[in-house]
């Protein structure tokens, strides 16, 4: 992929005295992708985010990326001149009480993967892989609780090396198949589970944490 981002689209629909924005534009970082945001009073009734894999180098692909970005910007406006009435018609959203502080997104993931009975630990990695959080929420044997989290950093620190089988340290064998490694908005984490715990159950019921996962 390369650096070129192609000019984004803004259009105005008046209906009922309101006016919606509607915008398109390409972003390239953290991942390639076109986005279309629907503006009504200042807030987002609407938005399309959608992946381009493509390539952009030479004038063929970029031409292929501009009409990619058009088309999608018009049926965000054609959306928007026949469902403009159900918008203006939905209730607010609701506002968060005065002194409300929300989660983290990390306090929102331990929260969420804490309440399943096979997940026994998960640590976050930073950049060099070294463990940036942990949190136990089951018994862990220490032995393994150690293993994991030096191939957890190893595998952090080097995204290639994924199949990795088992990891031995001393006597004691860690299975790699008990290990759940994922990329979530930029950030890496590890999920720990017992061996009678599923990592197929985990990315069944929530899909929407990972971006990536285990080889």
């Amino acid at each position: 992929m390369g650096d070129f981002i192609p000019p984004g689209r803004l259009s105005s629909y008046r209906h009922g005295g309101e006016t919606f924005q509607v915008q398109t534009e390409y972003a390239p970082r953290p991942h390639p992708r076109v986005t279309t945001s629907v503006v009504l009073g200042g807030r987002i009734v609407h938005k399309v985010d959608r992946a381009w894999e493509e390539d952009v180098e030479g004038e063929t692909a970029r031409k292929t990326l501009e009409s990619f970005l058009a088309e999608q910007h018009r049926q965000a406006l054609e959306l928007v001149r026949v469902r403009a009435g159900d918008y203006l018609a939905a209730p607010p959203p609701l506002r968060p009480a005065p002194g409300y502080v929300a989660p983290s997104f990390r306090e929102s993931m331990v929260e969420v993967l804490g309440s399943l009975p096979f997940v026994s630990a998960v640590y976050e990695f930073d950049e060099e892989g070294k463990t940036a959080f942990a949190r136990q929420f089951r018994d862990v044997v220490a032995e393994w609780d150690r293993e994991f989290i030096m191939l957890a950093e190893l595998i952090a620190a080097f995204p290639g090396i994924i199949r990795v089988g088992q990891f031995r340290q001393g006597c004691c064998w860690f299975p790699a198949e008990n290990m759940l490694l994922c990329a979530v908005q930029g950030r890496r984490f590890a999920v720990l589970t017992e061996s009678s715990g599923s990592l197929e159950e985990i990315w069944r019921e929530f899909p929407e944490l990972y971006e990536a996962v285990h080889g």
